[in-house]
């Protein structure tokens, strides 16, 4: 992981703790999720891959689901805008439900989709409020040159590079202060694997392992889909029918060189992340920049002979 930090702003990494029942359903949904990857390993069988991988892709979603709805994400947003009143600051939550009740504790609007405040939007824009609440707004960008403070309650782990992609977003000054919430002996840990590319500080005990240096990408690489490149560079996915080939992409470049232009298997994420396996090691080539497209396969008609 690269150590070169891509940003001006700084990180505040802030650990918050599962209730004991929310760690119970936690582990018990971990459990599940180990032994339908070890089955997903082993098996040749497509058909029960897919089976495994439908299973696995549920409970991760009532996991990750837990995870972002943790009961103490609640009172430490709540304590970290008491601790930057003053600072024009944006609250970004990934449940709308989590937003309202932040509104309700402190009296700040919100603005998401069920509840599209412009109002709040223009009063926070023109600096009439100072803190504004979201769910999903940041998508295309958010243009107000001054926020000193962005509060993320809770956020998505496969967004690997979502803090950069963020500050972009809202267009960070140099001296703003980005304060996130991860849940401790959760996968929100695995985050601060690439805590070193930004300016940085950790408030609180997070687990020992989570500060080791490690492979984030393993998980991910085992849920995604599978990919061939051939010594010709042409990219292909084996299917019952054969193979399915796509046409020329630029990622194509980066994996003929991973590969040393003899061909090899990759993965991609939900996500667009490209995965592969390199001297036993799973790396990341980065985001898909643009899909794949399939190749249409054309049937060409036989020539009529005049004569």
């Amino acid at each position: 992981i690269e150590e070169a930090q891509i940003s001006d702003f700084t990180v505040y990494f802030h650990a918050i703790d599962l209730s004991p029942d929310e760690q119970k359903k936690y582990d018990e949904y971990s459990e599940a999720i180990g032994r339908l990857l070890g089955k997903m390993r082993r098996t040749r069988n497509v058909e029960d891959k897919w089976i495994y991988r439908e299973k696995l892709d549920s409970i991760i979603f009532k996991r990750r689901s837990l995870v972002y709805n943790a009961e103490s994400r609640v009172p430490k947003a709540v304590e970290l805008l008491m601790g930057n009143q003053g600072k024009p600051t944006l609250v970004i939550c990934k449940r709308i439900e989590q937003a309202n009740t932040i509104s309700r504790i402190t009296g700040y609007p919100v603005y998401h989709s069920k509840q599209p405040n412009e109002k709040a939007l223009d009063d926070f824009q023109h600096d009439r409020i100072p803190v504004l609440l979201s769910v999903g707004m940041l998508s295309e960008g958010y243009d107000k040159r001054n926020i000193k403070c962005l509060i993320i309650v809770s956020t998505a782990i496969t967004e690997a590079y979502h803090i950069q992609s963020i500050g972009r977003a809202v267009r960070l000054p140099d001296d703003a202060d980005i304060h996130i919430l991860l849940a401790r002996k959760t996968t929100d840990e695995k985050l601060l694997q690439f805590r070193h590319m930004y300016k940085h500080k950790i408030i609180g005990e997070f687990s020992k392992s989570a500060l080791k240096p490690k492979n984030p990408w393993v998980e991910q690489y085992y849920l995604a889909d599978e990919y061939s490149i051939d010594p010709e560079g042409r990219i292909f996915q084996k299917n019952d029918k054969g193979k399915q080939y796509f046409k020329d992409n630029s990622i194509s470049t980066s994996l003929e060189r991973l590969f040393n232009y003899r061909g090899g298997n990759f993965r991609i994420t939900k996500d667009n992340l490209v995965l592969a396996k390199a001297g036993g090691k799973i790396v990341s080539l980065g985001v898909l920049q643009e899909p794949l497209e399939k190749i249409k396969h054309t049937k060409i008609k036989p020539l009529i002979n005049q004569n």
